[in-house]
């Protein structure tokens, strides 16, 4: 009895170490594994930088690399500014709607939850946490993968290059300029 294979069992692995992406090792198909060998081709074709459709529910399946960029990182630096303000004067240590961000306001920021820089309420929508990650990255103390590999909503690996909140942020950025939200 032949072996059929789960789309896991097909789909490319990401590799750190080759900042890339591996098909799995030696696998034998033979014609009999049809709906096998689609998944193959599909997840290899996810790989590609327009991705593919899936042949079964007719979604766009694609692996996006993101990247923390001026406008999150200005961002995650006034949420995480914000719930400290918020503890301090507050004693409120509550989710923090990200429409309430008062600097470069973008969707995207809620996208820093690949790297768990943030956690999201699970009652509400637009309402975050920032975690203790997100505090030592601010304050520069760490650096972060610079890219996050997403498919369907899953982080599938992070690249071995890393990126500081400075260099994130950019070079103008100037901690003192982002103020409180109005």
């Amino acid at each position: 009895m032949s072996k059929t294979f789960t789309y896991e069992e097909l789909y490319p692995v990401f590799n750190p170490a080759t900042d890339g992406y591996q098909m799995p090792g030696e696998l034998l198909i033979g014609e009999e594994h049809h709906v096998s060998v689609l998944a193959f081709q599909m997840g290899h074709a996810a790989m590609q930088a327009k991705g593919t459709r899936c042949p079964c529910c007719g979604q766009h399946a694609q692996i996006y690399r993101r990247m923390i960029y001026k406008k999150m990182a200005r961002g995650l630096y006034w949420l995480v500014r914000e719930f400290k303000r918020r503890i301090e004067m507050e004693g409120n240590d509550d989710y923090i709607n990200l429409k309430d961000i008062s600097t470069d306001r973008g969707g995207d920021t809620a996208k820093l939850v690949y790297w768990s820089l943030m956690v999201k309420d699970p009652t509400r929508d637009s309402y975050y946490k920032p975690t203790q990650l997100a505090d030592d990255y601010v304050n520069g103390r760490i650096a972060l993968p610079k890219y996050a590999y997403v498919y369907n909503g899953q982080v599938l690996g992070y690249s071995s290059e890393r990126q500081s909140f400075q260099e994130a942020a950019g070079r103008d950025f100037d901690k003192q300029d982002i103020g409180v939200p109005r």
